[in-house]
């Protein structure tokens, strides 16, 4: 008598993993601000349109590099590959993985080094321009130009970190207000870069 023939196991087909999914659940859960919402998501797209599908699951680090040299090749500074481009895909990523809706971040390893020319090097305002800066901020209606320039004077936070706080990163820490800058809302320029910094009494006391 034949023995019995084992059941075959057909492996579940593996379901699409779309780059616009991963956008909007990274979004629901970090709540970052709307502008970085969609510079992240034109990021995203621009991946996708690099690769020529929609799939995220089918991305290998090979094409993450792939991307990064195609954006060398076209001439983008090593900056904005880095800031602008990897550091999005990678958060991205990260979230999807560490939610186990892949195995792991493919574009973990892949990264840009900068290095700053010694004619790139910024000048810093004199306290004569940045006293007119600060003067001509309180003229302002627009809270956006009223109150940038005076968080970053008084704390020394990058315009970027400064714009792409939400409501939830200004709040108490141990009775002291404070600005908390978090990763998970924008790129920042280093690790250290995370940080909360107290606000000074300055911007604290009513101005007229």
């Amino acid at each position: 008598m034949l023995a019995a023939a084992a059941p075959l196991r057909v492996a579940a087909a593996r379901q699409p993993v779309g780059f616009d999914e991963l956008v909007k659940g990274w979004a629901a859960e970090k709540r970052p601000a709307e502008k970085t919402r969609y510079e992240w998501t034109r990021v995203m797209a621009q991946f996708s349109s690099f690769l020529g599908h929609e799939d995220a699951a089918r991305v290998t680090p090979d094409d993450v590099q792939r991307w990064k040299e195609a954006l060398i090749a076209k001439g983008l500074a090593p900056k904005t590959i880095s800031d602008g481009k990897l550091v999005e895909l990678r958060s991205i990523f990260q979230w999807t993985a560490d939610n186990r809706r892949l195995m792991s971040n493919p574009a973990e390893r892949v990264s840009m080094d900068v290095k700053r020319k010694a004619s790139e090097t910024i000048r810093i305002f004199t306290d004569e321009e940045a006293s007119i800066v600060l003067r001509a901020a309180l003229t302002q209606k627009d809270p956006v130009l009223r109150w940038v320039p005076w968080l970053c004077a008084y704390s020394g936070a990058r315009v970027s970190e400064v714009c792409q706080l939400r409501v939830q990163d200004v709040c108490q820490i141990e009775g002291v207000w404070c600005m908390r800058f978090d990763p998970e809302v924008g790129p920042l320029k280093t690790a250290s870069s995370e940080r909360a910094v107290p606000l000074h009494q300055a911007l604290l006391d009513p101005v007229s």
